[in-house]
């Protein structure tokens, strides 16, 4: 069945149909001449050799009423910029520039750089949207879509390298788009910051509109400039070609990227490699109990897995070598768990990766139950995390299993922690109702428990198979 996507809404080249093993995209009759000398030009194959874009080919399958329809490979799991971490973002801006850096070779630039137009391959990013290629205006600037390219990538990095947390991670929550430049140089730029947003805002507008030369907007100089005189001198050196700080340069744009410091410590962010999780020489090394959990999956074979919690995902490593296993996908809520996983799964292993809170809503564009109908899987991990959620974050037990087994179509390994939040000296008191009887009367109304181990004091794994024909709608909570 194929079925249309709202995704795609706003694509002028036409329009784009999900297909159970492809993407389709059905042409406007307005746009087949141009999309057939796209096709031919040589550009996409350079971009498929190079991994950069999906598989693209004209199809044969009728879609409606259209006359050209081209399919696309199908990249999965899609992951969307929110459930990003910061090295993701990079590795996606990186492929973008490369992307339009390509382009340029054949006469053609991206008009929308947005991150919605990038899509993982496991570790590797691709750029997807076939709509945004156009011809490049001959001229003697860069890049249409630089400003929108700074706001999605550069200046959402920056605002990472200055701790600025919450405006990195709530920026494509709120906008989808990235951050202001106004916003940003007010924080971080000492001159700025003197000088108040107002000022700021007048100034970056003329930079831009200086950068755009004749693209820009006329109108948006008359609003910053009453006196006519002042417009007539503004028009003049805007329309000037000749003028300097004009030519940008993406070989100088990757190379600031690349300088980006986006290291950083938190709670959570070393403790694979400080519970010696890896060898000297950055292998994985499973305890008794991660090495039990993967000979349970190795009995079971699920086709695809998802490990909620995973931080560097070394479980997660070593379950995708399996020959059973379509694909793995490791979350965490970590920004720099997820980063270390990212930057240490060498290529080839065919391990995917996000970062977000599992408990949490997304984005408002996206509906609450989408991310967990996007990210199913046959099986859901989540070890070492229960006791977290119910002692820390005063989570209700109904509330925490209803939205973990809803990730899941056929089983699930969790594990329950009979001492509770303790480090391996202490534990802080427990209350009296956590106990693991009372945990597995709650597990039990979502799932089957197949079988029980203990490993230790403090770590009680079960492995289960989920209730059949029982489906939740979860309302999660918001971001």
């Amino acid at each position: 069945m194929i079925e249309k996507t709202g995704l795609s809404s706003v694509d002028d080249v036409g329009r784009v149909f999900i297909g159970a093993n492809k993407i389709y995209r059905g042409i406007n009759n307005n746009s087949i001449d141009s999309v057939q000398e796209l096709l031919r030009c040589g550009l996409i194959n350079e971009l498929e050799k190079k991994g950069l874009f999906p598989i693209t080919r004209v199809s044969t399958t009728q879609v409606q009423v259209y006359e050209l329809v081209i399919e696309h490979e199908k990249i999965g799991p899609i992951t969307y910029p929110f459930e990003w971490s910061p090295e993701m973002l990079r590795s996606a801006a990186l492929c973008v520039l490369e992307v339009n850096e390509i382009a340029n070779k054949y006469g053609y630039e991206l008009k929308d750089c947005h991150p919605y137009n990038v899509l993982f391959r496991s570790m590797t990013p691709v750029f997807v949207d076939f709509g945004s290629f156009k011809v490049k205006v001959n001229d003697h600037y860069s890049w249409c879509a630089y400003e929108e390219f700074l706001g999605c990538y550069y200046y959402a990095l920056l605002a990472k390298e200055k701790k600025l947390d919450l405006l990195y991670k709530n920026n494509f929550l709120y906008s989808g788009r990235g951050v202001g430049a106004t916003e940003l140089a007010t924080m971080i730029n000492p001159l700025f910051k003197f000088l108040g947003f107002s000022i700021t805002n007048i100034i970056l507008t003329v930079i831009s509109a200086y950068r755009h030369g004749d693209r820009y907007e006329k109108t948006k100089v008359e609003l910053l400039f009453k006196k006519k005189v002042l417009i007539s001198i503004a028009d003049f050196l805007l329309r000037s070609p000749k003028l300097p700080f004009r030519i940008i340069s993406l070989r100088k744009l990757k190379n600031k990227i690349n300088k980006i410091n986006l290291a950083g410590k938190s709670s959570w962010g070393n403790y694979h490699e400080d519970s010696g999780y890896y060898t000297k020489d950055g292998e994985v090394s499973l305890s008794d109990r991660l090495q039990w959990v993967l000979g349970k999956c190795q009995e079971l074979q699920p086709k695809t897995v998802i490990e909620l919690a995973g931080n560097q995902g070394v479980l997660s490593r070593e379950l995708v070598k399996e020959e059973y296993v379509d694909n793995v996908l490791c979350t965490d809520y970590d920004f720099y768990s997820v980063d270390k996983l990212f930057l240490n799964t060498k290529e080839g292993e065919g391990l995917s990766t996000a970062c977000f809170d599992f408990m949490a809503g997304t984005w408002a564009h996206i509906t609450k139950n989408e991310r967990l109908a996007r990210l199913k899987s046959e099986m859901v991990i989540a070890l070492a995390v229960s006791h977290h959620l119910l002692l820390t974050q005063n989570y209700l037990i109904g509330d925490m299993l209803k939205i973990i087994s809803s990730y899941t179509s056929k089983y699930l390994i969790i594990e329950f922690m009979p001492l509770g939040l303790w480090n391996g000296v202490n534990a802080p008191p427990i209350p009296e109702w956590y106990k693991e009887g009372w945990f597995t009367e709650e597990l039990s109304k979502y799932c089957l428990i197949m079988e029980r181990k203990s490993f230790g004091k403090n770590r009680v794994v079960f492995i289960c198979k989920k209730t059949p024909n029982v489906e939740f709608v979860v309302d999660l909570l918001d971001a």
